[in-house]
């Protein structure tokens, strides 16, 4: 399936709405632009690990670009 990118701006919240919705374990995150430039990665594991700082920092309407594991190191396999 395809992946599910969302730019660096969207709401910690909605990214971890999307993923349950959507039954999915990661987001890719690209810049506020939408040029296609990866600059991190948000998944069910960077939830887990921040879900203290998420809850009691009042990080579900702030950025998910401040909380989403990066670089990204990629790989071309075509």
């Amino acid at each position: 399936s395809p992946a599910c990118i969302v730019r660096g701006e969207t709401t910690v919240s909605d990214c971890v709405r999307h993923m349950r919705d959507h039954g999915i374990g990661s987001i890719l995150i690209v810049k506020d632009t939408f040029e296609g430039d990866l600059i991190g990665i948000f998944t069910e594991r960077d939830l887990l690990k921040n879900i203290d700082q998420i809850q009691l920092g009042g990080y579900w309407n702030k950025p998910i670009k401040m909380i989403m594991t990066s670089p990204v190191i990629s790989l071309d396999i075509g």
